[in-house]
């Protein structure tokens, strides 16, 4: 990773050319939207760990909410923007939605870590159910215990039904982001509108230092 002074504004113009071509086994374009608050001591390594993932069609946009990481990639799937005009984690990522053009979005912070299989598995539970709006898998905590509920790497959506609809308001966003959603639409997981994968793919990191994660939305 290299840094430099940079990145568009919030009206940049938002056409991308550079993520890897289609491949029959992997069938979708993956956007993933990370928000990051100074936080250059855990970056790289969130990025490495999504570098490292087999399935390669994916594309990593990287909100700088602070507007002085000055980040940039040797990677031509990773794009960063800079919005700080609003510090908060819930503005950076109704922003990140902006510039995603994959099939599947979804969001990933920035002290934690996907483990091997993460995005692979998505890809395939959306192949395996084209019903499916919603899939969702479990994580490991900085404990290492497993728990599967609707925090914010868990959950990956159809781009259509990802909204920029971040509150802002605090504890459990994510979890209150994820189900007004489901609530919405009236999603459930016997109707097959939302897959479980039972499975572990992502490692919580909760690093104390950096990753402002409330302010004005």
């Amino acid at each position: 990773m290299k840094k430099e002074a940079g990145g568009a504004g919030p009206h940049a113009p938002l056409p991308y050319k550079g993520v890897a071509a289609f491949h029959p086994d992997e069938p979708f374009l993956i956007s993933i939207v990370m928000a990051t608050y100074r936080r250059p001591h855990t970056l790289p390594r969130a990025v490495a760990t999504i570098q490292s993932q087999l399935y390669r069609r994916w594309e990593l946009i990287v909100i700088d909410n602070a507007g002085d990481g000055g980040y940039r990639f040797d990677d031509p799937r990773i794009r960063v923007q800079v919005h700080a005009e609003k510090a908060s984690a819930s503005h950076a990522r109704n922003m990140g939605l902006r510039y995603a053009t994959g099939d599947l979005v979804c969001f990933f912070d920035d002290d934690d870590e996907m483990l091997p299989g993460y995005l692979e598995a998505y890809a395939a539970a959306f192949r395996d159910h084209p019903r499916a709006k919603m899939a969702r898998c479990a994580m490991l905590s900085p404990r290492g215990r497993e728990n599967l509920c609707f925090a914010t790497p868990l959950c990956c959506l159809r781009r259509e039904h990802a909204t920029p609809t971040w509150d802002g308001a605090g504890l459990n966003e994510d979890k209150r982001y994820f189900r007004g959603i489901i609530e919405l639409h009236g999603w459930s997981e016997p109707s097959g509108d939302i897959v479980v994968i039972p499975q572990a793919l992502c490692q919580a990191r909760k690093d104390p230092a950096g990753g402002l994660r409330e302010g004005n939305p």
